[in-house]
């Protein structure tokens, strides 16, 4: 099972913090997303009390609501999600400045060859500017965070 799955990579990687989608509309309303942020959620939820547990913080990628909103309106998944969830993502807690990092995030977006309609979607033009301005302008990633566990 995916809980199993996930449950097995944090034991052998035993990372502090997990980056992940949101578990109430998975980013753009993809349930796979939801299901595996899900997934992160509940073996955090179940090893919470073990002070060996690796895990401090979930940070989940979400857009403030305004930018949600321009971002997605119209995309159908997301229109599909919010129908039957009710809900979208929920509010950012940390906004952290990418800028220093736009060559390597511009390399790891270019990355995912499969990816590039929908990841277009959310960073519309971004193939055909180089990091550096596309990154300039659109500098900031947005996080959502939980807290897991036995905190130090």
């Amino acid at each position: 099972s995916i809980r199993h799955v996930v449950d097995s990579m944090i034991s052998v990687y035993q990372p502090s913090v997990i980056f992940t989608l949101d578990n109430q509309i998975g980013g753009y309303g993809h349930p796979e997303h939801v299901c595996v942020s899900q997934c992160v959620v509940d073996v955090s939820g179940i090893h919470a009390a073990d002070s060996a547990f690796s895990v401090k913080r979930i940070y989940q990628a979400v857009f403030p609501k305004t930018l949600n909103e321009r971002v997605l309106h119209g995309n159908p998944a997301f229109v599909a999600a919010q129908r039957v969830w009710g809900k979208g993502s929920p509010d950012p807690d940390v906004e952290v400045n990418i800028f220093g990092s736009a060559g390597t995030k511009k390399a790891v977006m270019q990355a995912y060859e499969s990816q590039q309609r929908n990841i277009r979607k959310v960073w519309p033009y971004y193939q055909l500017y180089p990091a550096w301005l596309y990154f300039k302008i659109f500098d900031k990633e947005y996080f959502h965070v939980l807290k897991v566990g036995i905190q130090p």
